[in-house]
């Protein structure tokens, strides 16, 4: 397993680590951040789990198809599709709506950066 490519963002007052790890052909992101970072959902290609009261389900979800759906676009049919494994935990003591939403961008922007290095790989 070998880290390439590691990015911090920070919008609203949360700030979210993003880790890629590449594992032979496959993906390995790692999204936390906020007060208490922890595992709260994983989503290995389509297939989502969430701990329970945890809602990154919907960012891990979302992280895993965007970067699927890139490099399914930009592989030829003779490259076997990777297996892409996202795995977030992010907490923000009493967040609010607009706290959410920044974390949702700060996720989909991540979530093409990544598609982009892990299509060069």
């Amino acid at each position: 397993m070998k880290k390439i490519w590691e990015y911090t963002d920070d919008d609203m007052g949360v700030g979210i680590l993003f880790e890629l790890y590449q594992i032979n052909s496959d993906f390995l992101v790692i999204a936390s951040g906020g007060h208490r970072p922890h595992i709260g959902a994983v989503s290995l290609n389509e297939q989502t789990m969430a701990a329970p009261g945890h809602k990154e389900n919907i960012i891990t979800s979302m992280m895993a198809g965007e970067i699927q759906g890139i490099l399914q676009s930009t592989l030829d049919e003779k490259t076997m599709n990777p297996n892409i494994c996202v795995i977030s935990g992010i907490h923000v003591d009493n967040i609010t709506k607009a706290q959410i939403d920044a974390v949702v961008k700060m996720c989909k922007a991540a979530a093409k950066k990544i598609a982009d290095i892990a299509a060069k790989k």
